[in-house]
């Protein structure tokens, strides 16, 4: 079932993960709008309890928050590699020449600044 299948107000669908790769992915995905048109995720998975017998757990997320939760984990990526790949520049500095290297403002113009403190 294709998940822009059209769903009226206060109904939704449920269809099976076929992608699963682990427990923790759910067993059934799908859509749901509310009273206010506005579209859910859901998800489901199988469980069960001698209490109850077999029954499905679901869990309703809102599409946009989701988003933005991707998008800071996407982030946060990208600043642990920012922050790896200046790690690594800072392991380098020592493979430099020193007629390469950046002198500091003291050694070559220390005498300028000698009057302004």
């Amino acid at each position: 079932m294709a998940d822009n299948t059209p769903i009226r107000k206060n109904s939704g669908y449920l269809y099976k993960n076929t992608e699963k790769k682990n427990e923790r992915q759910p067993d059934y995905r799908g859509k749901l709008t509310d009273q206010n048109g506005k579209e859910w995720w859901v998800s489901g998975w199988n469980k069960s309890n001698e209490k109850s017998g077999p029954f499905i757990s679901i869990a309703i997320t809102d599409p946009d928050e989701q988003h933005k939760i991707s998008a800071m984990k996407s982030n946060n990526n990208t600043s642990t590699q920012y922050k790896e790949n200046i790690s690594n520049l800072s392991n380098k500095e020592s493979e430099i020449p020193n007629e390469h290297k950046l002198k500091s403002l003291d050694s070559d113009f220390g005498d300028l600044f000698e009057g302004l403190t």
